[in-house]
């Protein structure tokens, strides 16, 4: 499973209300110790390797919540400026007789002045600041500043085949737009800032990738340094000393870094220093966005069709876990466990982006287990509005509570029963830790034909009695 929930909690520092749900315990990113083993990915120290990305992201990001107030004026000037651009757009439409002038004078009215549905005003750059936190760009003698409105794209020619007509919330989307100048397609990158999904045309463009086969293109960065002429010393000149410098075999990778860690300007250089490749990106918000923070406090319709099973695990596929007496059936609303006197651990992170994840744990009595929590909708929810996808139960945190996994195997069982149960499927693995001592079991339980949904379950036991130690049960989708 692809951690895409690894972004902050605010894009460029517009921060989503925080105001915690109903019963809800505010937030946490712990370093708890977290099982592994081969699922669609992950490995035995997977999990541990997440939350400590986690927690670096935490400490590199500066968040700065940036309050935006819309001036009173600003709703006249709106309608002003769309209106204007519309007129021109029509007087372009109408006016066959001089289309080529009609059609600049639009396209510099566009992407001048318009705003957009995420309702601010971008002036496009006449020519470079120097500075590259500016994070200006020209490709063809046209001129861009990252973040700038999706619209500006089209306004400036370029064809778009593969765009998304929506952008979950906090999320980026990749797009391929082909040049007007050679049709070569480059990857811009379009995020949507809001706590709910957008369409397309309302987001922003904060990032592009340019190859090395853009060679028809004339692309140039903030001081005229022109993409494959250009050189490390070159950068260095203009930009000073990058911020992280790696080598990797014939090659070097360069990147110039902001002081928030919101915008990188990434580069790798050939054997002889020259610029090959350039990723350009800017998670800072421009002034003036308006974006929707508010995360609504009703849980996702997917909750509402959840079913508590009638009693125990009967089928090893079902995922039916039964915990302190209690049945519970995978993916489950967090609330199934809440309404059982189960707290969420209080450092868990507060909400959820879209179609991502978090990890967490429940407590109770001094009693724990540990939990991944996700969000299935395209929109920003709180964390206890989540499903959990994922039980982690060690019986060195959950002492007097039981928990029995599908097929009747308890916390307290012996690996001999796992083995007798899963023991047969193709993807069955068993590997010995000689540092722990232990021996890690593993299996992937596909359950459908198309491999689209499975179950994943990890084990660790001990090496000399088989006991149990670390169950991990999952599902995956």
């Amino acid at each position: 499973m692809d951690n895409n929930n690894l972004k902050p909690k605010s894009i460029g520092g517009v921060s989503f209300k925080e105001e915690p749900a109903n019963g809800y315990q505010p937030s946490y990113q712990n370093n708890q110790p977290q099982g592994g083993g081969n699922s669609s990915g992950n490995n035995n120290n997977t999990i541990l390797w997440i939350i400590v990305g986690v927690l670096a992201v935490a400490l590199l990001v500066v968040i700065v919540v940036l309050i935006v107030k819309k001036k009173d004026s600003s709703g006249d000037k709106t309608e002003e400026i769309t209106t204007e651009a519309t007129t021109s757009v029509e007087a372009t439409t109408e006016n066959t007789a001089d289309t080529q002038g009609t059609t600049e004078a639009s396209t510099e009215a566009t992407t001048q002045q318009v705003a957009t549905g995420s309702s601010y005003e971008y002036v496009a750059p006449t020519s470079f600041s120097g500075d590259w936190t500016d994070f200006q760009i020209s490709i063809n003698d046209v001129y861009y500043q990252f973040p700038f409105p999706y619209y500006v794209l089209n306004a400036n020619g370029w064809v778009i085949d593969n765009a998304p007509t929506s952008v979950g919330s906090g999320e980026t989307e990749i797009v391929f737009a082909a040049s007007p100048h050679s049709g070569k397609d480059f990857t811009f990158y379009v995020t949507n800032p809001n706590a709910t999904a957008q369409p397309i045309d309302g987001c922003i463009v904060t990032g592009l990738l340019i190859e090395s086969d853009c060679t028809e293109d004339v692309v140039k960065l903030g001081d005229n340094l022109v993409f494959l002429t250009a050189t490390k010393s070159d950068f260095k000149a203009a930009f000073g000393a990058p911020d992280w410098v790696q080598e990797y075999g014939d090659m070097e990778y360069v990147s110039y870094i902001t002081d928030d860690y919101k915008g990188t300007l990434d580069m790798e250089m050939d054997a002889n220093g020259l610029c090959y490749e350039i990723a350009i990106e800017n998670m800072a918000m421009p002034e003036g966005l308006e974006v929707n923070t508010e995360i609504s406090t009703v849980a996702p319709d997917i909750n509402n069709s959840y079913v508590a099973p009638s009693g125990p695990s009967t089928d090893i596929k079902d995922s039916i876990i039964t915990i302190d007496g209690y049945n519970y059936q995978l993916p489950c609303p967090v609330s199934e466990f809440t309404k059982n006197g189960w707290m969420i651990e209080s450092m868990t992170e507060e909400y959820i982006n879209a179609d991502s994840w978090t990890l967490s744990a429940f407590e109770k009595d001094g009693e724990k287990f540990f939990c991944e929590i996700k969000n299935f909708t395209d929109d920003t929810i709180y964390t206890a509005n989540g499903m959990v996808t994922m039980i982690d139960a060690y019986d060195d945190y959950s002492k007097t509570v039981e928990i029995v996994f599908p097929g009747n195997i308890a916390l307290t069982g012996n690996a001999s029963e796992f083995v007798a149960l899963y023991g047969g499927y193709e993807n069955y693995m068993c590997d010995k830790d000689d540092e722990y001592e232990t021996l890690c079991y593993s299996v992937t339980v596909y359950l459908d034909e198309s491999e689209d949904e499975s179950i994943f379950i990890w084990l660790d036991c001990d090496y000399a009695t088989g006991e149990i130690l670390e169950y991990q049960y999952e599902y995956c989708d």
